[in-house]
């Protein structure tokens, strides 16, 4: 009944990222993910989160350099969330993703996109 995950600055990337795949495969009851700064967590991991916690609350992801623009539009698919904080300076993301989050996180009262560069439908 795992309810609560950090792995927060893990230094054991790789262990961290595959921990947060494991939970997220047997569909626990995660409500809170915190994994700011964890290098190893791509957007395959944010996908298995996406789709496989369903009962996410909160989202901690800050500065992960391994995001893309599909990691952040697949977050949009965590209908539940109420807190997201994807605060990133190193990365630019197109509009679409910010409307994924927003049309598909309808339950969001802290929305934290600190730093990020967004960029107009079209722009490369």
């Amino acid at each position: 009944n795992l309810r609560e995950l950090s792995v927060a600055n893990s230094v054991l990337v790789e262990p961290a990222a595959t921990l947060i795949r494991s939970v997220a495969a047997k569909g626990v009851h995660l409500q809170d993910l915190d994994i700011t700064r964890v290098s190893g967590v791509t957007d395959d991991v944010l996908r298995a989160v996406a789709t496989d916690c369903a009962s996410l609350r909160r989202l901690s992801a800050r500065e992960l350099g391994s995001m893309s623009e599909t990691g952040l539009t697949v977050v949009g698919r965590c209908s539940h969330l109420t807190y997201l904080d994807v605060a990133s300076p190193r990365v630019d993301f197109r509009e679409e993703c910010f409307e994924a989050i927003g049309n598909g996180c309808p339950h969001l009262e802290v929305l934290i996109f600190e730093g990020m560069r967004g960029r107009q439908r079209g722009q490369p």
